[in-house]
């Protein structure tokens, strides 16, 4: 009965997540317009909490993201995807759903409001590890119907991993991720990782501080430089590294020496195990030498 009457924020998601009724959705967040705009004062400058500001937008993320990304006390991630989009401001220019996901299957659909194309990288993570299958189509009565299906592709996507994507303008993008080949899942496997914390130049001498941050230990690595980002200018080997199972510390150091004549300044760290082994992410594989700590 509450979700008939519409009058519950829950239940309304439940209706759109159970029938694909958008003005559910239409209902919930005109009522939370509402709301915010009645409240601004409260959920901005004069917010009761002195070491943060918010204001509720579970259901958004449920409903853009496939699940919930960050609330306060929630231990554990959720959320299917997160977005990041090529032009500043496009992520309110285009209106994204996520009905239904789970570790195995989702479905974006995506409407264009604006006058141009918007690119956007799309990054999986509450997702299981491997080859997915990738069905791009468009659709003229919201997602309900499917019409113009492009190449089915194939995407590797994990926790973590990203893939590009283009929405037409005026267009509703209908694109279904289906798992078709499971690998290792990314939870067991080794990770090396370097931060803005762990690189150092003195002279021509750059040191690297590697740590072993995965469930099993790592094979052998290597540390690497490259100038503007392609071109490797030194390296060096790094020996295999146990798994911080002690919750300490596990760590290598790697000292390279620069030729003549190179600028610091423009040089990129990378790591990674001579077997490029899969790792829990690559996120953490690359720091550039003028973003580390001073």
């Amino acid at each position: 009965a509450r979700v008939a009457k519409g009058d519950d924020a829950f239940g309304r998601y439940a209706a759109w997540s159970a029938r694909g009724d958008l003005s559910a959705l239409a209902a919930l967040h005109g009522d939370a317009i509402a709301d915010k705009a009645q409240h601004m004062a409260l959920y901005t400058e004069g917010h009761w909490w002195s070491d943060r500001v918010e204001q509720p937008n579970e259901i958004l993320q449920r409903e853009r993201l496939g699940g919930i990304a960050l609330r306060r006390n929630q231990t554990w991630p959720g959320n299917t995807v997160s977005w990041r989009f090529d032009t500043p401001g496009a992520a309110e220019q285009v209106a994204i759903l996520l009905p239904g996901a789970t570790r195995d299957r989702f479905r974006v659909i995506a409407y264009n409001t604006s006058a141009v194309e918007q690119r956007a990288t799309m990054t999986a993570w509450n997702v299981a590890a491997g080859t997915w299958s990738m069905q791009v189509s468009t659709s003229a009565d919201e997602g309900k119907t499917l019409a113009a299906a492009g190449t089915l592709t194939t995407v590797p996507l994990e926790r973590s991993a990203s893939t590009a994507l283009i929405f037409a303008p005026g267009t509703t993008t209908v694109v279904d991720f289906a798992l078709q080949t499971p690998v290792t899942p990314v939870e067991t496997r080794p990770d090396l990782g370097i931060g803005r914390n762990d690189m150092a130049v003195k002279g021509r001498r750059v040191t690297v501080t590697v740590h072993s941050l995965g469930s099993v230990p790592t094979t052998a690595g290597q540390v690497w430089l490259t100038q503007d980002g392609v071109g490797i200018v030194a390296q060096g080997l790094l020996p295999p590294l146990a798994a911080p199972t002690d919750l300490l510390p596990k760590t290598a150091t790697v000292t390279l020496t620069l030729r003549p004549g190179l600028d610091p300044e423009k040089l990129v760290a990378h790591v990674g195990m001579v077997d490029q082994s899969a790792e829990v992410t690559r996120q953490n594989n690359a720091v550039a030498l003028a973003d580390r700590a001073r």
